[in-house]
């Protein structure tokens, strides 16, 4: 059986896979996670929806109008991560995950495809490579607000 990609998974894909979504909402800007600032806010079109199964809850954002997922947020509901579960996930969403980076709070993985997933305690992020692209947009604007040297 072949992995969906992630871009591709809309959500369908989660409500064939977990249920009706317990929580659905459309929204202007999104905080998404990064590694460096723990979150950033994109401004675009997105929409929110939440799933919930067997301890497990899941957050998946999708772009609008056209549904691609941006975002999945998988955090288990009353254990940190073991690894056989981070393996699991990973494999869920994508093949040759590369172990890129982390300290003693948080992990990152890369995938050919240009896709992240990071991980903190009980939440693991996996997210599109337009996603990544959009945060580090925002990253870098704050980064130049930052360092401009205002008139004297």
């Amino acid at each position: 059986m072949s992995v969906i990609p992630l871009a591709e998974r809309t959500p369908a894909y989660f409500v064939d896979r977990y249920g009706p979504a317990r929580s659905s909402r459309n929204v202007s800007q999104h905080a998404f996670m990064n590694p460096q600032t723990s979150s950033l806010t994109v401004k675009g079109e997105y929409t929110v929806r939440e799933y919930r199964t067997n301890g497990l809850r899941v957050r998946a954002v999708f772009h609008v109008p056209s549904l691609k997922l941006a975002e999945v947020t998988l955090r288990l509901e009353s254990n940190t991560w073991t690894d056989e579960q981070v393996a699991a996930a990973l494999t869920a969403y994508g093949s040759d995950w590369r172990l890129t980076g982390g300290n003693l709070g948080q992990r990152r993985w890369s995938s050919p495809d240009g896709a992240r997933a990071i991980l903190l305690l009980t939440s693991l992020h996996i997210q599109s490579p337009e996603t990544i692209a959009a945060i580090e947009k925002v990253r870098q604007e704050r980064e130049a607000q930052r360092k401009a040297v205002p008139k004297f």
